[in-house]
């Protein structure tokens, strides 16, 4: 089964803009969701029955290695799919299973201690994971120090993985990856493949018809600006961590990962638009409405909007990503402020009387 499909680069003076739909991406990212499904900020859509179906199947071994790697940490999340992006193409499970098994016991370390991922690099040097990976118990402690201390599952995973020698790390991620495969992700690989490439060919229609940017804003509802040493971005859809965008940075490289659009999901005959269902969701509740009043006379920080209605970040968070996943907010990476989008709400009228003049059920 092919599980990768083609790249469609665009340019927008310098920068080069691809959509990269592949199933190495999204087996990774189903280990984090199903690792994080206890965590209040991230209401993840995929429903509570799969989660549910996962633990049915799932043997004790495998949850007991899946829990050892700490894959609800979003530090070893980017350090994965900057290893996913690195596997040859085309990018499905056999390749990424034998890209993984050929791979040199000290690189996957690497890998995993985040060592190619910028956001690692930038409080930790180089040398210094370098350095860790190898043994040196000096290196270790300031790594441990300085890699996101904070947050206590990547602490755990970091002494974990210190507790080994590389072959013996690379062992458990082979095994821990085919268990994955084997147990969970086979199974979901059809269903997932062809959401995923109606998705890649909505995409490519939609940057037709729009700039870069404007395609970067409309997939992961994050306004972005050009950054220096940054010529390419990659906008990767995934179905399991709906409503989530998250990214990752390697080399000349940005990684988006962004939702996929209702669109690109099966729906049945005659029902209304999945975009119009959004916005109708979206729209009908007090709060997010009188957030969107709020966000239309400006740009506001999460907590200025959890300040203004004096109730938790976590809420706001919430209203947020419903409203993001409308189409109706943007975010600016720069500074993290959110303000309004009104596409959707010039074009929701135009939209309804698409639907309702339309065929009926019966037709």
């Amino acid at each position: 089964m092919t599980t990768h499909m083609r790249s469609e680069p665009e340019r927008s003076d310098h920068l080069l803009v691809q959509i990269e739909a592949s199933l190495v991406y999204e087996f990774f990212l189903s280990l984090c969701v199903f690792s994080d499904r206890d965590n209040p900020w991230r209401p993840y859509e995929i429903g509570q029955s799969w989660f549910e179906a996962i633990d049915t199947k799932l043997s004790l071994v495998l949850l007991a290695t899946i829990e050892s790697f700490g894959f609800q940490s979003p530090h070893l999340r980017e350090a994965l799919v900057v290893l996913a992006s690195t596997c040859p193409p085309p990018r499905d499970l056999p390749t990424l299973l034998m890209y993984l098994r050929t791979m040199d016991p000290l690189e996957l370390s690497l890998h995993l201690l985040g060592y190619y991922a910028h956001q690692h690099r930038r409080p930790t040097p180089a040398a210094v994971i370098f350095a860790a990976v190898q043994g040196d118990e000096e290196a270790q402690d300031k790594l441990l120090r300085t890699s996101f201390p904070e947050d206590e599952r990547w602490q755990r995973t970091l002494r974990w993985l210190f507790s080994l020698q590389a072959a013996a790390v690379k062992e458990r991620l082979l095994d821990l990856v085919q268990g994955w495969y084997d147990e969970v992700f086979r199974e979901q690989e059809p269903h997932l493949l062809s959401i995923l490439q109606r998705e890649s060919e909505a995409k490519r229609a939609l940057k037709a018809m729009h700039s870069p940017e404007q395609v970067i804003e409309m997939c992961t509802g994050w306004e972005y600006v050009p950054e220096p040493g940054i010529h390419r971005v990659v906008l990767i859809p995934s179905y399991v961590t709906r409503p989530m965008s998250s990214e990752a940075e390697c080399g000349e490289t940005r990684l988006f990962f962004y939702p996929v659009a209702e669109g690109s999901l099966p729906a049945l005959a005659g029902a209304p638009p999945a975009h119009v269902l959004l916005l109708a969701k979206a729209l009908g509740d007090e709060r997010r409405l009188r957030l969107l009043k709020m966000l239309a006379g400006g740009s506001y920080t999460l907590q200025e909007l959890a300040d203004t209605f004096g109730v938790a970040k976590t809420t706001i968070h919430h209203h947020l990503l419903q409203l993001r996943s409308a189409g109706l907010v943007r975010m600016r990476r720069s500074d993290n402020r959110f303000s309004l989008r009104s596409y959707p709400i010039d074009h929701l009228g135009e939209w309804i009387r698409t639907y309702l003049n339309g065929p009926s059920e019966e037709a």
